[in-house]
Order: C-alpha cells, then sequence, then structure tokens
C-alpha cells in the first residue's frame, strides 16, 4: 500500500495498509496480545464511558519495589477503536512510581512493545527502539500508522507507546475537514448553556457519527465533558458530565 505524506497526514490511494496479517483489524487478537507477557485484558467491548467506541484495557500491573509514593512501577495496555472491527490505536503506558528502577520500567515497556509489532507482524521500527533505550519522545509517521513515544510529566513520569493505524488517521482528517463547521457552532451552543467562556472549551474536532445525527465531544474547564449532538434539522442537543460525574444528562438550552 502507499499513501502520500503531507502535512504529517496520511492519505490513503488504494487499500489499507498491510502486515503479516491488518492488525488494526483484529482488535480482540490486539487485546489478547500481551496475556503471555502478564498483562491480559477483559476484552473487546463497547465503552460505557463513551458513546460510539469500543475499548479493552488491563488493571495497573505492577512490578518491581516500592517508590516514594508507596507504589511500584506498573504497565497498563489500552486498544481503542469506533467499530466493534477494526481498532484505531494501541497504546502501552507505564507509570514510573519508582524513580531508582526506570531503567526497569523501560525493559518491560520496551518488551511489552516488541510483542505488540509481533502480533502486527511487524518488527519494532529502529527509531523507535532508540527512543526507548534513550527514553527520549519521539513520534514519526510508517505506512502503517503513526508510532510515538510520548512522556506525560508529573508528580510521577509516565510513558506511552501509541501505535495509530493510517487508515483511521486519514479518515479523521477527511472528516474533521467536512465537519469544522457544526464542530465551531457546537463549541459556541455548548458555551451559551453552561455559561463559561468558548476559549475554555477545547476538542480534536473529530465526529462521532451515530444513527441520525453526529456527535462531538468536547471538554470544558476542570474536569467539564460535553458532548454535542447535531442533527440534519439544524437542532442541537447537549449533554454534559460536570466534574467527571457520570452519567451524561442533558442540559436545557437557552433560547
Amino acid at each position: 500500500m502507499k499513501y502520500l505524506l503531507k502535512a504529517g497526514l496520511f492519505c490513503s490511494l488504494f487499500s489499507p495498509p498491510t502486515f503479516a496479517t491488518d492488525a488494526f483489524s483484529s482488535p480482540r487478537s490486539l487485546c489478547q496480545s500481551l496475556a503471555n507477557n502478564g498483562i491480559p485484558t477483559a476484552g473487546w467491548k463497547k465503552s460505557r464511558a463513551f458513546e460510539g467506541e469500543w475499548i479493552c484495557l488491563s488493571t495497573l500491573i505492577p512490578f518491581g519495589r516500592t517508590g516514594p509514593y508507596g507504589m511500584e512501577n506498573n504497565i497498563a495496555l489500552y486498544v481503542t477503536g469506533t467499530t466493534p472491527g477494526r481498532a484505531n490505536e494501541i497504546r502501552i503506558k507505564v507509570n514510573v512510581n519508582n524513580p531508582r528502577q526506570v531503567d526497569q520500567a523501560f525493559n518491560r515497556l520496551s518488551r511489552a512493545t516488541d510483542r505488540i509489532f509481533s502480533t502486527m507482524g511487524a518488527d519494532t521500527p529502529d527509531r523507535l527502539v532508540i527512543a526507548l533505550k534513550e527514553k527520549s519522545p519521539v513520534e514519526f509517521d510508517t505506512d502503517y500508522g503513526r508510532v510515538s513515544l510520548i512522556k506525560q510529566p508529573g508528580r510521577i513520569d509516565s510513558y506511552v507507546v501509541s501505535i495509530t493505524d493510517a487508515v483511521f488517521l486519514s479518515a479523521q482528517e477527511q472528516k474533521r475537514e467536512a465537519a469544522s463547521s457544526d464542530f465551531d457552532t457546537c463549541k459556541t451552543v455548548v458555551s451559551k448553556t453552561i455559561k463559561y467562556a468558548e476559549s475554555f472549551l477545547s476538542g480534536d474536532g473529530d465526529p462521532i457519527v451515530e444513527k441520525g445525527y453526529k456527535s462531538f465531544m468536547i471538554k470544558g474547564k476542570g474536569r467539564d465533558l460535553f458532548f454535542c449532538e447535531v442533527f440534519p434539522s439544524g437542532d442541537y442537543r447537549i449533554k454534559a458530565s460536570l466534574n467527571g460525574k457520570y452519567p451524561f444528562k442533558y442540559m436545557k438550552i437557552p433560547e
């Protein structure tokens, strides 16, 4: 499969990317790929927290000695998608609760990463191998998707290996371009409904296509989270999880 790479985006010219097998089309296999590495998941299921998403995730698997905050380093696997038959992203995350054992944490992350790529029928890219050895963030595009090592600094540092499907990236960019006007209007409607400035609202602009409407996930202040539903009639509905409280509840939009 060939891709044109322009402005960091993928444009698919022909068929979906190929490995020994098309791993992204086998999310259940991906979800179980690290079970023999001690990182099992509960399987590929529809998300209860986010509409239109499918997910599998492991618990936080501890290893090593306890660190200064009373926890060991731990590692977890997340696979996410928007349809039951295809994964969009694979994430392996290690939390370095014990900085004295950061090398052990990266060894565990590297082994899990190698296993994921083996399941995908591909070798771990050299640039990612080097980044893991150097503990240095990196992001680059391949013919099958975007590969990243992300550092999430904080009281403890976390590192994430992310592999995102090229087909998904291309489709998302096309959808974002087509839906940019609706997304902007959604932010205005949410701002009007919740009564705080539009500058506090953010999101990736990716529309979630539901039966009869599309919706956008929008982040607000703190743990506020919104879904803006857009109907062909031009009507909007807003549901919110304020301060992280679930389930989402519909809100009355001011006239």
